[in-house]
């Protein structure tokens, strides 16, 4: 029996479900994520409509196909096969540029911390006695967690100590050291955390692509029953 006629070539739940999300505006952003969350980033935006579009459209020629009386069940998995390939080929595409822009963000992000704090050899004396605030308030357990934070809102200094310093060097635990980077960073450079906090965004989005094309490959067609065409008796 199947499962959803004229909705998939191939007969599975996972298949019809795919198709059938396609034409779900709300399935289509949780597969290849939301356009209007970039929408100030053009390309990014643009990548994601185009990815949308190419697998709604991928998947309405699938559906067509089901019906398509002209061919035989081989030949219309066969021009599956072709749908499937173009489609994942704009999906592989649209990763790539998600991809490409959150490299761009991420380098540009670490470049602004490198420039931006910064341990300057006139400074050593001062950048010594936060060191020895650190060691001293980190052993302290009545608060000095807390004291440090409270230093960090306040000094300039103490943040580039912190971004710059491993934790071996600080006495602290590296979990709470990243911590304090990401506080320094919010608080005296917030454009560079919107930059790294933009390329997580986009990387996250790009990184689920990998699973929709597999889908596609999986469930636009029967590579088996496609094979069959080549089975055709050709007459001399």
């Amino acid at each position: 029996m199947h499962l959803a006629p004229n909705v998939a070539l191939v007969n599975t739940e996972a298949a019809v479900s795919l198709i059938q999300g396609t034409q779900r505006d709300s399935q289509l952003k949780a597969w290849l994520g939301d356009p209007s969350q970039f929408e100030h980033i053009t390309e990014v935006s643009g990548a994601i409509i185009s990815a949308h579009s190419a697998l709604r459209s991928g998947a309405d020629t699938i559906t067509a196909l089901t019906g398509d009386a002209t061919r035989s069940e081989p030949e219309r998995h066969a021009v599956g096969g072709e749908v499937s390939a173009r489609t994942v080929a704009k999906l592989e595409a649209a990763q790539d540029t998600l991809t490409r822009h959150a490299a761009a963000y991420q380098a540009a992000g670490e470049e602004a911390l490198r420039s931006k704090f910064t341990l300057k050899p006139d400074d050593r004396f001062m950048h010594e006695q936060w060191m020895a605030f650190i060691h001293r308030e980190a052993a302290n357990k009545d608060g000095g967690y807390s004291n440090i934070t409270t230093a960090l809102s306040k000094h300039r200094d103490l943040a580039n100590v912190i971004m710059k310093l491993p934790a071996e060097l600080l006495n602290v635990a590296p979990a709470q050291l990243d911590r304090w980077k990401v506080a320094a960073i919010t608080k005296w450079e917030p454009g560079i955390q919107d930059s790294l906090q933009m390329a997580e965004d986009i990387r996250e989005v790009a990184s689920r692509y990998s699973r929709v094309i597999g889908m596609v490959k999986t469930n636009f067609h029967s590579k088996g029953i496609a094979a069959k065409v080549a089975t055709r008796v050709r007459l001399s």
